[in-house]
């Protein structure tokens, strides 16, 4: 004898976590690799390296103040901001490198210069950071239960990571960096050789742009209309689909069917599936059907899968799985199989697709509405928009209808109470009371025997006793006859309804699927109607409203920004050189052949604040030569891409290349990770292939307008305050 679970939805969770913590070893090494490549020297690499193990630790610790637990969305949003909190560490190594080959100074003095530097600069972007996901954990909903996990996680990382780089970072590279010197031989001397040639390259064609406004203008309006246009296209999801691990099928025959043939198909289809590659074993069961329903005519199956791991081949996929258990049930045509995945949140319906409700809002007929259902769910079926749709709903399950004549029972002294109550005994069962028999305490239950209840004829050969005491016979007052009618009716906000669960085509998106049946709908017959539920409720709940976190947040950094700078121009060029990474994360949606789902929004969040850190290191530094040391706007913009260009590459590309496992995911949660590192790797991407060129165009356009303003203003006032002075003497 052995015990076997057959199938443990827990597998998942754990394989998942394991997926994501190998993710993160190889994040980790990955952003190693990437600093020592930039840096040269083991000793600087240790700065900006140092920051991620205690970030990481300092992360859950506040995670552990707040109650939150180490679950796939805190691992998964710590894997997301590994590239990012080495990025203000990366930017003190780079500066008082720069500053001891500038001035030549020890590796203390050109620290205490450095802080003095990019201090503010440092600081801009952990405030953007925190107007974008601060606003995002106060999100209602489930679609704000999973983004809080991702909000906090990414704060705590983001905040800690900045005081290591106010705190530790300086004082290891005080004492740690010594004579360090770029070096000029040796097996990487020509990557700053690349590094080099494209700086200069970098700079002159920014400075081109920046020279030319129309240029600037019509390359931000290129990427800003390339976006709308984008984003238009984009199909959009809730939540990708996972392999979980596990298949079903619920198997419904025709109403009436014999508990023998229910075992019978069983038998037939479990024969059939065992022999498919990738399944572990094959659980039944008969008399109940997973989707809800009980009966003699129904069953399940449960399918559990090999593991992730031994399922790496395309034909041990969980989608080709699927498809060869549909290609057994198509060959049983005696019963209805529909085969299903889980849904990808536990609890928010029964199977993945569309979940929806058939409402009938101005009658109470089952058969109508069965009617009404079959032409609807065949036209669902029709749309290329889904494989197939299906409902567990009929009317047509026999029945023996009991029809009492309550005026004819109440001449009689017959109460219909005490009517049901005796039918109840007899038919069914009524408990008396219990007794003791020994130690053991015996529930004591009236039922009448089987011969007396085994045919139609014995409900009317009761008898019941009339307020008199007399024995009256039921068959006096009642008669009974077969009918169809559903096995159990559903109300869904109060409405008599029956769920529909519709299959999303592959290449298609649950975005489309709801707006082809919002369409569908407007066809129904009147008093008919349709409501979301289950996960795909959540997902018309959350419509929008991600978007308009990302306005807000745009408008608290931008107000963030406007503080520091103590201008509402200059954060302008912060603000409108973001589309490009935007375009760049729904291009790799494009190209990756994926949604818009809300984990590749997340994305968009946290690539918002990446995106602002590098034009934030730009147009800092420019605006800080252009005040302080005096240069013109040009130069300004010039000399801020010439020496920020190194630590903004560096940052830029510890994201991409950190992220890029992402990409190439598989095995349980690998849809969500691959949703999050397209967004983040081609967004990242492009804003550093293309974005960096319009950050100077863009801040020279504002700065150069904004002080022509000042000198307008300035002489009207001026002009102004000597007529008064005039007019007065």
């Amino acid at each position: 004898m052995k015990f076997i679970i057959g199938y443990d939805s827990t597998d998942y969770v754990r394989a998942t976590i394991m997926e994501i913590s190998w993710t993160l070893l190889l994040t980790f090494s990955l952003v190693f690799l990437v600093c020592y490549l930039f840096l040269q020297d083991w000793r600087v690499t240790l700065v900006p390296v140092a920051a991620i193990p205690i970030s990481i630790l300092a992360t859950f610790i506040g995670l552990k103040l707040l109650n939150f637990s180490i679950n796939i969305l805190t691992l998964f949003g710590l894997v997301l901001v590994i590239g990012t909190v080495v990025d203000d560490a990366i930017i003190v190594v780079e500066r008082v490198l720069f500053v001891m080959e500038r001035d030549g100074t020890t590796p203390a003095e050109a620290t205490e210069q450095a802080m003095r530097d990019i201090s503010g600069p440092m600081t801009a972007p952990t405030l953007i950071f925190l107007a974008i996901f601060v606003p995002v954990a106060f999100m209602t909903g489930i679609t704000g239960v999973i983004y809080r996990q991702f909000a906090v996680t990414i704060a705590f990382a983001v905040v800690f990571s900045l005081v290591v780089a106010l705190t530790l970072s300086p004082a290891m590279c005080a004492h740690m960096l010594g004579n360090i010197r770029p070096k000029k031989r040796g097996p990487l001397a020509w990557f700053n050789r690349a590094v080099a040639v494209g700086t200069r390259g970098y700079v002159a064609a920014a400075m081109v742009i920046a020279r030319r406004t129309i240029l600037t203008l019509l390359f931000f309006c290129a990427v800003s209309g390339a976006s709308y246009w984008m984003l238009g296209m984009t199909r959009s999801s809730f939540i990708p689909d996972e392999d979980q691990g596990a298949a079903f099928a619920a198997i419904q025959l025709p109403e009436g069917a014999s508990q023998g043939r229910t075992r019978a198909v069983i038998d037939k289809f479990v024969k059939g599936v065992s022999a498919i590659p990738g399944v572990a074993l094959v659980g039944r069961i008969e008399g109940f059907s997973i989707m809800g329903d009980s009966g003699e005519n129904v069953g399940s199956v449960i399918m559990p899968l090999e593991n992730w791991s031994q399922r790496e081949t395309p034909d041990k996929s969980i989608a080709s799985i699927v498809a060869k258990a549909r290609a057994v049930a198509a060959e049983i045509p005696e019963a209805r199989i529909n085969i299903f995945t889980p849904p990808a949140i536990s609890g928010l319906g029964i199977a993945g697709g569309l979940d929806l409700r058939l409402q009938s809002r101005l009658e109470n007929n089952p058969e109508r509405l069965a009617r009404v259902m079959n032409e609807f769910i065949g036209k669902i079926s029709a749309s290329p928009e889904f494989m197939y749709a299906f409902s567990s709903y009929t009317a047509d399950t026999p029945h023996l209808y009991l029809d009492i004549d309550r005026d004819k029972a109440e001449m009689m002294g017959v109460s219909v109470s005490n009517v049901f109550n005796t039918l109840q005994t007899y038919f069914g069962t009524a408990y008396v009371n219990d007794i003791n028999i020994g130690t053991q305490v015996n529930k004591v239950i009236l039922q009448s025997d089987w011969s007396f209840r085994d045919k139609m004829e014995s409900v009317g050969s009761i008898y019941i006793r009339n307020a008199a005491g007399e024995r009256v016979p039921a068959q006096s007052f009642a008669s009974l006859k077969k009918i169809l009618a559903p096995r159990a009716i559903s109300r869904y906000n109060l409405y008599t309804s029956t769920a529909i669960t519709a299959f999303i085509t592959p290449g298609y998106s649950t975005g489309q699927g709801m707006a082809r049946i919002a369409s569908l709908a407007s066809e129904l017959p009147e008093g008919y109607a349709y409501e979301w539920s289950g996960l795909t409720y959540e997902e018309q709940q959350a419509g929008g409203q991600v978007f308009f976190i990302i306005v807000v947040a745009l408008a608290f950094g931008y107000l963030f920004l406007v503080a520091q700078y103590e201008s509402w121009t200059v954060p302008l060029g912060v603000v409108l050189s973001l589309p490009v990474a935007l375009l760049g994360a729904l291009i790799g949606i494009f190209v990756m052949k994926l949604s818009l789902s809300i984990y590749a929004q997340l994305g968009m969040l946290l690539l918002v604040g990446l995106a602002a850190k590098n034009a934030i290191l730009i147009v800092e530094f420019a605006k800080e030569q252009h005040d302080v040391v005096g240069l013109s706007i040009l130069e300004a913009a010039s000399e801020a891409g010439r020496e920020r260009f190194r630590s903004v590459l560096m940052t830029a590309l510890t994201c991409v290349i950190g992220i890029s496992p992402m990409l190439v995911a598989t095995g349980a949660g690998a849809a969500s990770r691959r949703h999050v590192g397209t967004t983040m790797f081609f967004g990242m991407g492009l804003a550093t292939a293309i974005g960096i060129f319009l950050i100077p165009g863009l801040y020279v356009l504002l700065q150069t307008n904004r002080e022509r303003v000042k000198r307008v203003l300035g002489r009207i006032f001026s002009g102004g305050g000597r007529t008064r002075e005039e007019g007065g003497a």
